[in-house]
């Protein structure tokens, strides 16, 4: 993984980390706050929303990503007033089919809600293209203010208006409050002060990448919201409360950690167009699924006391349906690297065919079995998710040419986690049966964590380091532990700690052009010192410890192996084999 794309993924970590824990929180408040029925109406005007965004920007924000120009062109100023302009469109549009729209959903005295709720299409088209600036330039330590802001304000605004005693309206005008600021902080952020201009040209080569895009967006979403519209049409509002906040969890805690994955993925990816980006997708998806499969597992085996510490008792219902969503939430997230590889090879016509086909037949299947309840619609949809992730791996091969034996191997350490995380999650309800559903959340979140560490450790053992390797946690990782980086090769030598000044001389001589490594320009930053030899001397008591020197922090070790090389000659090597190994270093050789 580049150190650009490492860089992307911790900044929207710590975004999503920020904003999704305010998200969270609010949910929570909330939902003792209103009634089932309230927040179905707010799935229902959610869903309407999603669907009139559908490609409503022509995919101009996927374009300004993927052509990587650099500044603010003509171009730029012409894919905002495509947005703009479409978005007005579709905003008149959305009034007027508010009424009807509200009727298909079981709730036509809240057809205000949903016109009001249109303007949030034409609020947010005033920054897509900022956003688009910021994803394009990867610059994911300005684009987290935006976000944590939109979240502070729809929470706010959301939970002030509830607990005041307004109904579904709160979580109207919260979202309304959120993408407004939303749009005034990357107006902030980017300095970017769009022109109206239209450039007929311009708009057909943008549209031939972004029309793609939009469809692409188009299909997708009538995937992803097949499960909404079937149960606030069939089943009505409180049901489509309860299956809108067994969605809300694997949402906050799932999906949107794969949305922030592939707003790095696509820049990252695009920039490496021909240039080691299977592999690089193949690591996504190991790095991405470790996180999803564990979490969802978890969800599944602890749906029951979940809903009832977080929510409480008016909604247990929800349990057998967050156990199904969580399920599909990490099915998804399995494929989705390979999707962002689409994108960044412009290939998105094949994946809006997948859709094609998988849409019609989730439609069918979702209605037929809303006879059966809830729950019933939920393992549908997870069937059907499982289906089409199989087909999306055989897609991959004939058209990314990324094998799917290279796909099923990436994807072995995080089957290993789910396994382990079911089994501890699994023997911590069985210890803490009838216990207070706190302490067996609590004990089940706990073993779960263990049994995924321990899983890994001896199945893939070096998994979680190596992961931690590619993400540049390395030094957090270091101090967490409290070990010292050191090689088999080196055991009876020694112990040796790089301190920080043999560092600068390192990476100073990695960035000379030559192909090869060699330690001897290190040499000044070390000064030698003679290990004390082990062995016979060892057995009369301790040895004393080595003087410390610069650059070489060296203790004797207690093995009875005599070892006659220098504190600087191992530190030298040790430099060598560490810095040689380095992906940062090896994707240079590659280039």
């Amino acid at each position: 993984m580049g150190s650009a794309m490492r860089r992307g993924v911790l900044w929207s970590v710590a975004s999503l980390a920020m904003s999704k824990v305010l998200g969270l929180v609010a949910v929570l408040v909330l939902a003792r706050l209103l009634a089932p029925g309230e927040f179905g109406t707010l799935g229902a005007v959610v869903a309407f929303l999603a669907f009139l965004q559908l490609g409503s920007d022509l995919g101009m924000q996927a374009a300004v990503v993927y052509e990587q120009e650099e500044g603010v062109s003509r171009r730029v100023h012409v894919a905002f007033t495509v947005n703009a302009g479409l978005a007005l469109v579709l905003t008149l549009i959305g009034v007027a089919l508010a009424g009807p729209i509200a009727s298909f959903f079981g709730a036509p005295d809240a057809a205000w809600l949903f016109r009001l709720g249109v303007l949030n299409l034409l609020i947010a088209a005033l920054a897509n293209v900022h956003d688009g600036l910021l994803l394009r330039d990867m610059a994911f330590n300005r684009r987290i203010v935006p976000q944590v802001g939109q979240a502070v304000a729809q929470a706010a605004v959301s939970i002030t208006l509830a607990a005041t005693g307004a109904g579904a309206e709160s979580l109207v005008i919260g979202l309304l409050a959120g993408t407004a600021t939303w749009v005034a902080l990357l107006w902030a952020m980017t300095g970017f002060r769009p022109r109206l201009v239209f450039d007929k040209a311009i708009a057909r080569t943008m549209i031939g990448y972004g029309g793609a895009a939009a469809a692409l967006e188009v299909v997708a979403l009538l995937s992803a919201r097949a499960d909404t519209i079937v149960v606030g049409h069939v089943l009505g509002a409180i049901a489509l409360g309860v299956y809108t906040i067994a969605y809300r969890l694997p949402e906050l805690l799932i999906s949107n950690i794969t949305w922030m994955v592939a707003g790095v993925a696509f820049p990252a990816l695009s920039r490496r167009r021909g240039n080691g980006m299977n592999e690089a997708t193949l690591k996504l998806i190991t790095v991405l699924s470790l996180y999803t499969v564990p979490v969802g597992t978890l969800m599944l085996v602890l749906a029951d006391p979940m809903i009832h510490v977080l929510l409480g008792d008016t909604w247990r219902q929800a349990a057998p349906v967050l156990r199904a969503v969580a399920v599909t939430a990490f099915v998804h997230t399995l494929i989705f690297p390979l999707g962002d590889a689409g994108k960044a090879q412009g290939k998105q016509w094949g994946m809006v065919g997948l859709h094609l086909i998988h849409v019609p037949i989730l439609y069918v299947g979702m209605s037929i079995a809303s006879d059966s309840g809830l729950s019933a619609v939920a393992w549908v949809g997870t069937g059907a998710a499982v289906v089409y992730a199989a087909s999306f791996v055989v897609w991959a091969r004939m058209s990314l040419g990324i094998r799917s034996s290279g796909i099923l191997f990436s994807l072995l350490p995080s089957i290993v986690a789910g396994i382990g995380a079911a089994a501890g999650a699994a023997l911590g309800s069985v210890v803490l049966w009838n216990a207070p559903p706190v302490l067996e959340l609590l004990l089940g979140l706990v073993l779960g964590l263990v049994g995924t560490v321990l899983a890994l450790r001896l199945v893939t053992p070096g998994m979680l380091t190596r992961t931690a390797t590619d993400l540049g946690l390395d030094p957090v990782v270091d101090r967490v532990l409290k070990r010292q980086r050191a090689t088999p090769a080196l055991r009876t030598a020694p112990a040796v700690t790089l301190s920080p000044a043999i560092v600068p001389a390192t990476q100073q001589h990695l960035a000379q052009p030559e192909g090869s490594f060699s330690p001897a320009p290190l040499a000044p930053a070390v000064q030698e010192t003679v290990a004390a030899p082990a062995g016979p001397a060892a057995a009369a008591g301790p040895a004393a410890p080595a003087p410390a020197v610069a650059g070489v922090t060296a203790t004797p070790d207690t093995a009875d192996v005599e070892d006659t090389r220098s504190a600087a000659d191992i530190a030298l090597d040790l430099a060598a084999q560490h810095f040689a190994m380095n992906r940062a270093y090896r994707d240079r050789l590659r280039r």
